[in-house]
């Protein structure tokens, strides 16, 4: 895998057909629009970023994909509103990670309080199931208690995040700010 940073906002990703099997993307899904591609491209997209230190972070990201004659594939990953700064990852290693599911209109009642207590919460949603989880990150005892009256809390920690990104589709990294005014 080859990285090159083309414009603040743009980077150019060569993969080879090695790189392409590791990540289980292959050229021709990348045209589709399937959730697995998607899913796929974004875990590249956000550990080549991490690994190289790239700040290419916005509300969209563009991706152009090109076929190599060896099998492999050129990437052009641009962030449509400019680069910025990437705000520090939330960290999930310590079990003070909660994960809540519920309806949206309870779910939002709680953004609410988040938002008053400056808690970060990112907002999920399964299409399949028609169902919403919120993942607040990095919280306090309060606020587990607090959550608890709004949701059902279905678990903590690495093993439950990614559970939820696994299957559950990102709607915005920033619930409390995004959804508390909505509802």
């Amino acid at each position: 895998m080859r990285i090159d940073t083309l414009a603040g906002n743009t980077v150019k990703i060569t993969l080879e057909p090695s790189d392409m099997d590791g990540c289980n993307i292959k050229y021709e899904d990348i045209s589709g629009r399937s959730h697995e591609t998607e899913l796929a491209l974004s875990r590249l997209i956000s550990s080549v970023c991490e690994k190289h230190g790239l700040k290419l972070s916005g509300e969209r990201l563009l991706v152009e994909a090109f076929p190599k004659c060896d099998g492999g594939c050129t990437l052009y990953v641009s962030c449509l509103k400019g680069a910025r700064q990437k705000p520090p990852k939330p960290s999930c290693e310590d079990n003070r990670t909660v994960i809540c599911s519920g309806r949206l209109s309870d779910i939002a009642a709680l953004c609410r309080i988040l938002r008053k207590k400056r808690e970060k919460a990112s907002l999920y949603h399964d299409p399949k199931t028609d169902s919403y989880r919120l993942v607040i990150y990095a919280c306090k005892n309060a606020v587990k208690h607090i959550a608890s009256e709004y949701t059902e809390i279905i678990g903590s920690g690495k093993a439950a995040l990614c559970d939820t990104e696994e299957y559950f589709r990102l709607i915005t990294p920033t619930a409390p700010e995004t959804i508390s005014d909505c509802f």
